[in-house]
């Protein structure tokens, strides 16, 4: 179990810090617990990615692995930065996460409604992360640049525009986690995208059919939590996932 709901980088931790301090003591070490499971699992990269409960009125939940521009005494710099933030407003108590989550589920007709861990928002946001350390794993150029800025880097005009580009090639590249999966499986569905997209939707709720970066999300916490439904799809599912990781051979 964590020790402390605020903790430093170490050598028990992978993550760079957990800060989840405005959030109840348990089910705080219940969500640092779910992010540690996560990361032993895909073994991503160590002593880079910050967890954070952001204090917030709306229930907000998003990943941000990028080079983010910051100002100092006139100047603009880059820094490569990976944050996982969680509203406090939606987090701060198991029961209130749960009554959010269901809430939710409800309005985009989603399976992940029978959960009562209120977690399922971690996995979704673990997988929008994994797919951008896939994209820093499997292309060289993104690579290179996000190792440009492991410290901060003063940054000119000329920087602002590769950047914005760095940024978006991260999630929106054609040969993303998100993409690669997706079009694995509707390959094998026989389905055109129309009908493909409809049948997601059907089965998987309106969110998920919403881009190929939100089915990944959808489906990754669905073979989570829900190993057993939709048996055959979410198999093909962990098919396709696991052959992307191993073809990319992926932290080696």
């Amino acid at each position: 179990m964590i020790k402390s709901i605020v903790e430093e980088s170490s050598l028990d931790s992978p993550y760079k810090s957990i800060n989840l301090k405005r959030i109840e003591p348990h089910f705080a070490n219940e969500i640092s617990e779910r992010l540690l499971l996560l990361h032993h699992e895909f073994d991503l990269p160590k002593g880079l990615i910050r967890i954070t409960d952001r204090k917030s009125k709306r229930n907000l939940a998003y990943q941000a692995t990028n080079v983010v521009s910051r100002m100092r005494k006139g100047k603009q710099y880059g820094l490569f930065d990976s944050n996982l933030n969680f509203s406090h407003n939606m987090f701060q108590t198991k029961v209130r996460s749960v009554t959010i989550h269901h809430r939710v589920y409800q309005l985009r007709n989603s399976p992940l409604i029978a959960d009562q861990s209120g977690l399922t928002t971690i996995d979704h946001e673990f997988a929008h992360l994994l797919n951008s350390f896939y994209m820093l794993k499997t292309n060289k150029n993104l690579q290179a640049i996000a190792e440009q800025y492991e410290n901060l880097r003063e940054i000119d005009k000329r920087d602002v525009k590769t950047l914005k580009a760095f940024n978006h090639a991260l999630i929106y590249h054609p040969n993303s986690l998100n993409e690669t999966v997706y079009q694995s499986l509707l390959k094998q569905s026989g389905l055109n995208r129309l009908h493909f997209k409809r049948l997601i939707k059907e089965t998987m709720g309106s969110y998920a059919a919403q881009s190929t970066r939100e089915f990944f999300a959808e489906a990754f916490t669905i073979s989570q939590y829900l190993p057993n439904y939709q048996k055959s799809f979410m198999s093909l599912f962990r098919e396709a996932l696991s052959k992307s990781l191993e073809c990319s051979t992926f932290w080696d």
